[in-house]
């Protein structure tokens, strides 16, 4: 099958509701906190399929892989994923496998209590540790130059600096501008008078 990209948001679900569990009883949550915190490779996952109908892309397999990958999209972790298009259909399997009730935009999750609710627990707890760890950079920055600097660092994306460092710039800047200056006034003043001298 030919491999399509998309956004997760842009495919919508087949079934009304999907399991808490995969088919080999991986939960789902656990699988969802790996992805999380990266310990599992979203290109590792097995791509979902899906057919494009009346201009829209529907999954033909994997809705809770979308579930997860939708998740994703939405915290961030995932733009993109590499799905199998699927060109043919059987009209009989299509309506076999479309339950959905809502037009495919969402889906429930069975056998599963206060799912939702312990799933923003985990995202809850990887936005703090993930808080945790930009603080403890910028310390470990900020120690490197010791106390002497009190000073603030700027942040400029992944990228800190210090005032500091502005600072001795400017100085170079300044002082660079001072010796041109005084180039300019010698090489039209001083030189053309003892020129003029010696002829």
């Amino acid at each position: 099958m030919p491999n399509v990209v998309l956004r997760p948001s842009q495919i919508y679900f087949l079934h009304d509701s999907i399991d808490c569990r995969f088919q080999d009883k991986t939960n789902m949550l656990e699988t969802f906190r790996q992805l999380l915190y990266k310990e599992i490779n979203p290109a590792a996952i097995q791509p979902i399929a899906v057919f494009d109908k009346n201009d829209k892309w529907w999954v033909y397999a994997g809705n809770r892989r979308l579930y997860l990958f939708r998740k994703l999209e939405e915290y961030g972790v995932v733009k993109y994923i590499t799905a199998w298009k699927v060109r043919k259909i059987d009209p009989d399997e299509w309506k076999k496998r479309n339950t959905t009730t809502n037009g495919g935009r969402s889906v429930s999750i069975r056998n599963a209590r206060q799912f939702e609710a312990k799933m923003q627990n985990i995202v809850r707890e990887w936005r703090s540790n993930r808080r945790g760890t930009n603080i403890a950079i910028c310390h470990a920055y900020h120690n490197q130059y010791g106390e002497s600097t009190h000073r603030e660092p700027y942040r400029h994306g992944n990228i800190v600096t210090h005032n500091n460092d502005h600072g001795e710039r400017s100085k170079a800047l300044f002082w660079i501008v001072v010796l041109l200056i005084a180039l300019l006034w010698l090489t039209t003043t001083i030189f053309p008078n003892i020129a003029s001298r010696r002829h």
